[in-house]
């Protein structure tokens, strides 16, 4: 056993920071999992054989590109339970069977489909993306899928400057999702148009390296064309990738590899800015929950691949419950309630609780939210992620405060929020009113 001593003010920053993530009861994020494909005509796979391979990710909406006509992509959704679907009518370069499709576990309205064609040599036309709006937990979100041509590093005159620019400032539905094959690489200078309009590659969110990555598979290795697939939202929808990745296929089932992500969109949004139009202001960091007054929490302790620990700070004799859920709908919810912990190492302003949560899955985000005597508050919901299991790589970050300067006002708190850290360090740190709190190591 170690003794760990924690600073009262960090222990409650860090967890009213965590809590305000999420709260079901007030302001619930909408979760969305999404993926992109493109499936070289279905030439190497069968829509059964695809939709088996993407069953584990229990995803909410795919987009396709150079997919067949006909019933080829409903096919995939009957396989994964996603009954919803619409199909373009113009093929990439007039080939044959090279269509975009957007498959949904929700029903889909406004479905439309925009041509992107460029009379300049060196672009293949014509070029199309499909639109489609659909409602996920009782919000609307817009959707495209499309296949475009490279631009090969040429600026403002090919078919992501066409998108970025005609398609992208007519959008009104204040969630937006693009994906597709790009033929780009991030930071060309085409995907830089399409950022400047206001969407976001998920790959920012998450901690990969593209330049060692490549979702295109090509038979000859100096061929190699790097990450060309993505996943864009719009920014002033406060959202942020989650969870996502390149799909690496021991057989595979195309010459691109599939990618997917998670999405998290706060349900309340504020002044949300028009697609298209360049937002000269300052990211708004996001708001802290403050706890009620003698209470800190939930602190997450001890993770493991099946198991994580809860802490809890509350007045003597409370009766401190919790519940949690996976964004994994076969998985199951759970409750339960916290145990005072007896003989507390110090005497401070209210009594330490502890919980162990059993029986999880690894490498598995849960949302969590805690009641204290039957009450809840947007401070006690927030979140945790069991590690991954044993001997399996994983991603993760990491933050380091230091030199609190206590007294002073601490406006940095929220910035660090806006980052997600999955752990925090804090050094060098001012040490009154320190309650220790013993954890197995």
């Amino acid at each position: 056993m170690k003794t760990f001593k924690l600073l009262c003010l960090v222990v409650t920053c860090v967890c009213t920071a965590k809590c305000c993530l999420a709260d079901p009861a007030v302001d619930t994020p909408i979760t969305v999992r999404v993926a992109s494909y493109n499936v070289v005509f279905g030439s190497m796979t069968t829509p059964e054989q695809l939709g088996e391979m993407f069953k584990p990710y229990n995803l909410d909406i795919i987009g396709f590109s150079e997919v067949p006509d006909g019933d080829w992509t409903a096919r995939v959704g009957k396989v994964l339970g996603m009954e919803h679907s619409y199909v373009g009518t113009i093929s990439s370069a007039n080939h044959k069977d090279k269509y975009k499709s957007i498959l949904s576990r929700t029903p889909l309205e406004g479905t439309a489909e925009h041509e992107l064609a460029i009379k300049r040599r060196g672009f293949w036309n014509p070029a199309s993306v499909v639109r489609a709006a659909t409602e996920i937990e009782g919000v609307s979100i817009a959707f495209y899928s499309l296949h475009i041509s490279g631009s090969g590093g040429r600026k403002g005159n090919g078919q992501a400057h066409q998108f970025a620019t005609t398609i992208v400032p007519k959008e009104t539905t204040k969630r937006v999702i693009v994906v597709g094959d790009f033929n780009n690489r991030i930071g060309d200078e085409a995907m830089n148009t399409i950022e400047a309009a206001g969407l976001k590659p998920t790959w920012k969110d998450l901690t990969i390296d593209l330049s060692k990555e490549s979702t295109f598979l090509h038979n000859k290795p100096d061929r190699h064309l790097g990450v060309i697939d993505h996943i864009f939202y719009n920014t002033s929808s406060g959202a942020k990738a989650n969870e996502g990745e390149i799909i690496e296929l021991k057989k595979p089932l195309s010459d691109h590899k599939p990618i997917w992500a998670e999405i998290i969109f706060p349900r309340k949004l504020k002044n949300v800015k028009k697609l298209g139009e360049r937002d000269t202001t300052k990211p708004k960091a996001a708001a802290l929950h403050v706890a009620p007054k003698g209470t800190a929490g939930p602190l997450v302790g001890a993770v493991d691949p099946d198991r994580v620990t809860l802490w809890m700070l509350a007045r003597g004799g409370s009766h401190c419950s919790y519940t949690y859920k996976s964004a994994d709908p076969s998985q199951p919810d759970g409750r339960g309630q916290f145990t005072a912990v007896p003989n507390p190492a110090a005497n401070v302003l209210g009594r330490p609780f502890k919980t162990v949560i059993e029986g999880l899955s690894p490498n598995t985000r849960y949302r969590s939210a805690v009641t204290v005597d039957g009450k809840a508050d947007p401070a006690w919901a927030g979140s945790f992620k069991t590690s991954p299991a044993a001997g399996k790589p994983a991603a993760f970050r990491l933050a380091l405060t230091s030199c609190m300067k206590i007294g002073q006002r601490q406006n940095s708190w929220p910035l660090l929020l806006d980052q997600q850290p999955d752990i925090h360090v804090t050094v060098e740190t001012h040490t009154t009113q320190t309650p220790q709190i013993q954890s197995s190591n």
